[in-house]
């Protein structure tokens, strides 16, 4: 009762929301997370209040975004939180390695990943008995070498790293969507997602519609070749997280938000025709 008194409702409604995700409900006391974001970012500010209220082990970073492999192998995490320019990163490192190796070693590697990326698509697996401990055991060490989750979020992620990483990880790397005016959070993949490229479902918190952008040619009722509805429009969000306004700014706050309290995010969205709200 003390912490909810202590947090603003937004963030209370996004912590209570995120309880109901199998991903949250999976971590426990003593998991542990890496805080290298600055606080003035929400996505950092709300990790921190979520994963400290499950009892995280919190670490934080030197100060020096040079030296974050060192920091991560010195705290070596149970939970990675990153931003695409930074999985971008670990992707063209590990990359760049493989095209130093000798011809020989080289292929294997490629053959090693190659056929973990072909599991992951058929059989959504992670891991392979074997190539984990002769190629992929190094590369998880990028991230210190515990990571059994990685989430991304703050803009979108290529469906191409993301698979590299995934396999070369071994571990999920689950994509989310949001703002600052919504609180950070509104959308995050589940556990049992191993496609790449979307957001996952809506949170508990939050109402989502897509409104028509005609002049764009994204239209709520769009159909697939096939005749499979999937529905594209503006991405448009309502619920206790959202936002009452920008700070002295009634001109952009009436454009954001319109008299039924739904906040325009001014991004398109698709659903997906074989998902599952």
């Amino acid at each position: 009762t003390i912490f909810a008194y202590l947090i603003p409702s937004n963030f209370v409604a996004v912590v209570g929301a995120a309880y109901e995700i199998p991903l949250i409900q999976s971590l426990k006391v003593g998991d542990t997370h890496l805080s290298f974001l600055p606080y003035a970012h929400i996505y950092e500010r709300k990790l921190m209040i979520l994963f400290t209220s499950i009892g995280f082990k919190y670490g934080y970073y030197s100060g020096d975004p040079l030296k974050l492999k060192e920091d991560l192998e010195e705290l070596k995490p149970t939970i990675f939180s990153g931003v695409p320019r930074l999985y971008n990163k670990f992707h063209d490192v590990i990359k760049g390695n493989i095209s130093k190796l000798p011809e020989g070693k080289k292929k294997f590697v490629q053959k090693a990943l190659n056929t973990k990326l072909e599991n992951l698509k058929e059989k959504g697996e992670y891991t392979h008995f074997l190539y984990d401990l002769l190629v992929t055991k190094k590369m998880k060490q990028a991230l210190g070498g515990n990571v059994k989750v990685c989430i991304s979020a703050a803009a979108p992620l290529s469906a191409e790293i993301g698979d590299f990483l995934k396999v070369a990880f071994c571990c999920p790397i689950l994509e989310g969507y949001g703002a600052t005016e919504v609180t950070g959070a509104s959308h995050l993949q589940d556990l049992s997602q191993t496609e790449s490229g979307n957001v996952g479902a809506i949170w508990a918190n939050t109402e989502m519609k897509l409104v028509d952008v005609p002049e764009m040619n994204y239209i709520s009722k769009d159909k697939g070749p096939n005749g499979e509805l999937i529905p594209r429009g503006e991405i448009c969000l309502r619920g206790p997280s959202i936002f009452k306004g920008y700070y002295k700014d009634p001109e952009r706050t009436t454009e954001a938000l319109d008299e039924d309290g739904w906040y325009h995010t001014g991004d398109i969205g698709m659903i997906y025709p074989s998902y599952k709200l």
